[in-house]
This record gives C-alpha cells, structure tokens and sequence, in this order.
C-alpha cells in the first residue's frame, strides 16, 4: 500500500515536469521572436539575370501590377516574374498577338490592369484577360501618332496616360473618351531636347524632367509651362541667369519682326524683374519664383 509521503512526492514530481515543460517551451518561442526580429533587421539581396531566365541583362524598366506579378523591360523582351520563374514576350512573326517590338523602354498599368509597354519604335498594350498585345496606333487630335522611342508612361488622376516620346513631347490619352492629345512642347522656345521624365504630384502640377534643360512646372496641363527655379545664395547669381534667359529667347528670335506678342511681354517682364534687382539688397538670400507667360499661352496673364 502507498503511503500518504509517496503520492504527495509524486504530485510534487509531476508539478515540477509541468513546470519545467513550460518554461522549457517559453524558451523556444522567445528564441523564435528573437530570430524573426534579428531576420526582420536584415535585407536580402538576390541577383535575377539571364542565368535565371531573365530575356536580357539590360533592364529599362521595372513595373508590380495589381496581381504581384513583377515586369522588367529588356533591350531584348518583355518580362513577367512570379517569383520562381520568368515569362517571356518577345515579338514574333508568326502571331499577329505578339508584341511587334522587343526593345523595351516604358511600363504603366492603368485602372483596368492592362500594362502600357514603351518601346523604341512605339507603343504597345498588353491585354491580360486575352494575353494578346496591340500596338496602339491613334491618331491624336493634331493628326500625329506615337511613332518613336517611349521614354515615359504616367497615369494622372483624371483617367488620363500620359505618354512622352522622343521628338514628338508629350501625348496624353483620356481612357473615357478615347481622344489623343500631342503637346509637342515647340511654342516654349526654352526647350530644345527630350523629355527625360515627368510626374504628376498630389496637388496634379505636372512636373518635367528634360535632357540637359532643367526642371519645368504646369499647374494648367501644359497651357503655360515654367522653370523651376531653386534657392541661390545672392542676387548675381539670379541676374546671371535671368539675362542668359533673355539672350537665348533673343537668340532664338533674331528677327524682332519674328517675335510675337508672348514672347515680347517675357522679355518685358524679365526687364522689368532684372530693374528691380538692382535695387535690391546685396543680402538678398533667396531667389523669387518669377511667374511669366510663355509662347503659345491660351490665357492672358491676370494681374
């Protein structure tokens, strides 16, 4: 027979397991959180390249649609990335759904999900529920169509693609209404290469990036255009600038008979500004914002 000892040893045995078990098992899971904090701390490189499947080593641009799918754009095919394997897009003769251009240079999905591809000789839409492409061939307003290298696609938000090609500016495309619209970019005499890159920011001032000439502003979508201009340490430096303004716009138009009415009231406003500079103190730390109308406004300026 046990005795009364003997069973309180064993309650007391059994206790202490349970209780080494719980902190045996306490132990483990805070070894675990320490570990995913210290992973979570710590960023994972992995190179993805022809090795890997990707079509070519020369990526132009990277796009994640709406599904997860990551899309790289090669010199040589259009990439679709799962995450473990590559798709690849390729123009082919045989498939009139084939892309007809494999040098890729632009990316953007619109609201409907279907990828805008820029190529160096036009543009393309991938259409994800047929898996087919078309090449997109509207006539714009101005009776021109995309025909050149893509080298931007942004979306803005009123249902319009912005697409910018090179020599031919910037094309914007109402989704809604179906309409193309060629901003050439030629009444502002100020810009005399590509456009680089543009971007519309929260409060829809369209922002432009150009080869070699700077940073430019809309807040009318594009029915007047302005540089941007920084912070400058004195009012020299400003001067400096200003009468380099004047001298390209009179450089420009070397027959005053050629210049017209737009263009006149700018050289009389940066006259006007460059007079006032001079009154101005040497301390002078920061440079205005000079807002003024440009060749081929719409409107007048308000004053």
């Amino acid at each position: 027979m046990p005795t009364f000892d003997n069973s309180k040893q064993k309650v007391e045995n059994k206790h202490r397991m349970k209780k080494a078990l719980v902190l045996f098992i306490g132990f483990i899971c805070y070894q675990i959180i320490c570990h995913a904090q210290v992973m979570d701390e710590h960023y994972y490189f992995k190179n993805l390249s022809v090795q890997n499947g990707l079509s070519q080593n020369t990526v132009n641009a990277i796009l994640q649609d709406k599904q997860g799918f990551m899309w790289f754009g090669t010199k040589d095919g259009l990439n679709r990335y799962d995450g473990l394997s590559f798709r690849k897009f390729k123009h082919d003769g045989r498939s009139q759904q084939s892309i007809g251009n494999s040098f890729i240079t632009a990316l953007y999905e619109d609201a409907e999900g279907n990828i805008w591809v820029g190529t160096d000789v036009g543009l393309y839409i991938y259409y994800p529920e047929h898996d087919s492409f078309r090449h997109f061939e509207e006539l714009s307003v101005e009776d021109t169509k995309i025909e050149h290298t893509v080298t931007a696609i942004v979306g803005d938000d009123q249902g319009c693609v912005w697409i910018a090609v090179e020599s031919q500016g910037l094309f914007c495309y109402d989704l809604e209404k179906e309409q193309l619209q060629n901003y050439t970019l030629k009444n502002f005499p100020f810009i005399s290469t590509n456009v680089q890159s543009f971007v519309f920011d929260n409060s829809g001032t369209l922002w432009i990036g150009c080869y070699g000439d700077g940073l430019f502003y809309s807040k009318d979508r594009l029915k007047t255009l302005q540089p941007y201009i920084s912070p400058v340490d004195n009012i020299g430096e400003l001067k400096n600038e200003l009468k380099e303004l004047k001298e390209y716009i009179e450089d420009v138009f070397t027959d005053q008979n050629d210049i017209n009415e737009d263009t006149r009231m700018q050289l009389e406003l940066i006259n006007q500004t460059l007079a006032e500079l001079q009154t101005k103190d040497r301390g002078f730390k920061e440079r205005k914002r000079i807002g003024y109308k440009l060749p081929g406004c719409e409107e007048e300026e308000k004053k």
